[in-house]
């Protein structure tokens, strides 16, 4: 029998600043980089994540008070950039950086056996993708057919949470289409672990909505300082078992 592995956020965002820290990726001049990419872009990542543009600011004041935060113990971030800074970097990057991402999901993904429930023919997975652009119908009064799914999922990432049609800004090079990437990368993140992960799913199950779930999670890090997503979900799911404890080291 095969088994399915879990997959959780802590071993998918290793991975994604792996790729990060190859130093080819980084063109600066070393005696001038004050942040290194994966800084700026996992401090971009986890405005994203947790549908939230005001994370930095609160855990700068985390790091002032208690000389660490959210971001470097879930994100893995030394140093947290300014805006100005952040932007910068993550507009001059090449947009193809993020293609191993989706390909190192879906790897772990297959390697958990979590894609057998689509697998239709061997080796072959159902996917469902909007085919009006190929295939419409001139009798039908809209003019084209569309798929359910096409369009709730473009409305889950214009209107619940992930904001969509929000502007970061063009900049100089990729600032608009990497914070797009970041956004549905975010978005991958949280399927994977609405399919995979049983502490994920039971804090969903207790929240009783994705709305009540992420504005409790917002809370929690502004105040307190966890050891990873996993120590933040186990403390949504059942804080009275716990005496908060802040960290000095990641």
């Amino acid at each position: 029998m095969n088994v399915k592995k879990h997959i959780n956020f802590t071993g998918m965002r290793k991975d994604f600043s792996g790729l990060l820290l190859d130093t080819d990726k980084d063109h600066r001049l070393p005696g001038k980089i004050d942040y290194s990419v994966n800084d700026a872009v996992m401090s971009g990542f986890a405005c994203m994540y947790f549908q939230d543009t005001s994370i930095k600011a609160f855990q700068k004041r985390l790091q002032d008070e208690k000389e660490m935060n959210n971001l470097t113990t879930m994100f893995g971030v030394k140093s947290i950039p300014g805006d100005s800074q952040l932007r910068n970097i993550v507009d001059a990057l090449c947009s193809e950086i993020f293609r191993p991402v989706f390909k190192d999901v879906f790897m772990r993904l297959q390697r958990g056996k979590q894609l057998e429930q689509f697998q239709v023919f061997p080796n072959t997975y159902l996917a469902a993708l909007d085919g009006s652009q190929y295939f419409y119908s001139e009798k039908i009064k809209c003019g084209r057919c569309r798929w359910k799914i096409e369009n709730e999922c473009s409305n889950t990432l214009k209107n619940q949470g992930y904001d969509l049609e929000h502007s970061y800004g063009h900049g100089e090079r990729n600032l608009c289409f990497n914070f797009l990437l970041l956004t549905l990368i975010s978005f991958l993140f949280h399927q994977v672990l609405e399919l995979t992960d049983k502490l994920y799913q039971a804090v969903r199950e207790k929240m009783g909505s994705k709305r009540k779930m992420w504005e409790t999670l917002r809370s929690y890090i502004q105040i307190l300082i966890f050891n990873s997503w996993e120590h933040l979900l186990d403390f949504t799911l059942a804080p009275l078992k716990y005496n908060p404890v802040f960290t000095n080291a990641p």
